[in-house]
């Protein structure tokens, strides 16, 4: 598929430009859905982590990577607590799969479509549930933690207990303005000078970082509805 060809091309080389000054040793993926992003993870990085709750997800996860030694696979979501928890499916291995009551009440709702069509979530499912903080117990502090696990990204960061080197997370708007905005502020408790840019097509949007406040005054501004936020430290 070519759309698809260039698409992974794109992120292969903003990848190689990230990580030009010094390769990741540990990388987690939290919500590695089929795992376009950890194919190329798995290329530049000593060890990988891979977190994902879907079943046909997993399947396609060990598929691809289950004779790599340096890929570990977890079939396990990431929230704030240890447990279980409820994952609202859409269909198997849906890319709107999650674990938000929100994330599925915006997407179900008619007049509040954020795509072209509505979506129905008919089936829930127990998982089980991990935080960044066992996570960092059992594999160690990661270089760069890519979290992408539609509107849940708030319960995600909760759990994360020491900074990071680099720190990537989906930002959808207006509707999650708040929780993306208490995320830029407990990495900034995590540590006060942390710095931020954001990414929306194939390369950074602002030549330089900028400081929590800024960040935070952009996701608030209305002038976007999707951003990939990077946090570095």
């Amino acid at each position: 598929m070519p759309g698809y060809k260039k698409q992974m091309q794109e992120l292969t080389e903003f990848y190689n430009t990230l990580f030009k000054s010094k390769k990741p040793s540990l990388v987690f993926d939290i919500g590695s859905n089929v795992g376009d992003h950890s194919y190329i993870f798995s290329s530049l990085c000593e060890r990988l982590v891979c977190v994902e709750p879907d079943e046909q997800n997993n399947l396609i996860l060990h598929s691809r990577f289950g004779d790599n030694k340096q890929v570990t696979i977890i079939k396990k979501a990431v929230t704030d607590k240890v447990g279980t928890a409820i994952l609202h499916m859409e269909a198997e291995g849906s890319v709107f799969n999650t674990l938000s009551d929100k994330w599925v009440n915006t997407l179900s709702a008619a007049n509040k479509t954020r795509f072209e069509e509505t979506h129905k979530f008919n089936l829930d499912r127990e998982v089980q549930t991990t935080t960044l903080d066992k996570l960092i117990e059992q594999f160690g502090i990661p270089d760069y933690i890519k979290i992408d696990v539609e509107g849940f990204e708030k319960e995600v960061v909760s759990g994360l207990p020491v900074k990071i080197p680099m720190l990537s997370f989906e930002c959808n708007l207006p509707e999650f303005a708040t929780e993306s905005s208490w995320i830029i502020n407990h990495l900034v408790q995590l540590n006060n000078n942390a710095s931020f840019n954001y990414l929306r097509d194939e390369g950074f949007e602002l030549k330089k970082n900028i400081c929590a406040t800024e960040m935070s005054a952009i996701v608030n501004s209305g002038q976007y509805r999707f951003l990939d936020i990077y946090c570095f430290n």
